[in-house]
């Protein structure tokens, strides 16, 4: 029994040295991720180079697909040849295991989401509708997400920024007046969705509560805000109300 015992407690321990430095090297990994995408939000100039060394140094294509998103919307900024980083981009690395949806990876990775909808903005931008295209139908191949917000607000984005079907008008309505409860959704950033349905309607023109329109020149004080609101190219309308801008997404 106390063999037994004492077997157990071994592997109990082997278990959790092996979880601790799967967390430890995770966090390294997206403190890492997290410094890439906030030199694209400053413009840092090594804002390339950084992000190609992150992807270089990858051994796990979850965070290198990751990044590979930030590595494409600075191709597209700078007119740079982005073919072989949009081929590259697989989002079942980033949010599935062993082909199918798991649960933690998409809570872990949901907010890249937010990148998604930039790079889409800035393809957008650039007259680039093949990699609007492309991303779209690598977004549509998660089918086990179809029942998510983030999943379903890159098509409203879509349709949006390629003025097809209504604008993503529909849902993105819903969104803001909360009928989204048979949808899943990371409770966390929904808030930062929520503004980003915002932000889409104002590009689109279409009326929302004066509640959300005052609330995007809050969203023009963030980084990412200020991004996404100058690539759609309505920044200037919705100016911060005050002169300090935040430091942080």
């Amino acid at each position: 029994m106390d063999y037994m015992l004492f077997g157990f407690m071994a592997l109990l321990l082997l278990y959790t040295v092996y979880r601790n430095v799967t967390l430890l090297k995770r966090y390294k990994q997206n403190k890492e991720y997290i410094e890439c995408y906030k030199a694209i939000l400053r413009g840092d100039e090594n804002a390339y180079e950084r992000i190609s060394s992150f992807i270089d140094s990858q051994k796990d294509q979850e965070f290198a697909s990751k990044a590979r998103l930030l590595k494409l919307y600075v191709e597209l900024d700078k007119k740079m040849p982005y073919q072989e980083t949009l081929n590259a981009i697989n989002f079942k690395d980033v949010f599935y295991k062993k082909d199918k949806l798991d649960k933690s990876k998409y809570a872990l990775n949901v907010d890249l989401f937010v990148w998604i909808y930039i790079v889409m903005a800035k393809a957008r931008q650039m007259s680039g509708f093949d990699v609007l295209n492309e991303l779209y139908e690598k977004v549509r191949s998660l089918k086990e997400m179809d029942d998510c917000v983030e999943y379903c607000a890159t098509e409203a984005v879509y349709n949006a920024l390629c003025e097809k079907e209504d604008g993503g008008v529909k849902f993105f309505t819903d969104l803001l007046e909360g009928n989204y409860t048979n949808l899943r959704y990371d409770k966390n950033l929904i808030g930062l969705f929520k503004r980003f349905a915002a932000a889409t309607l104002a590009y689109g023109g279409e009326p929302m509560e004066e509640y959300y329109k005052k609330d995007l020149h809050s969203f023009a004080e963030t980084l990412i805000g200020k991004t996404y609101l100058e690539t759609l190219g309505i920044y200037d309308k919705y100016l911060p109300l005050t002169e300090n801008t935040e430091t942080e997404e």
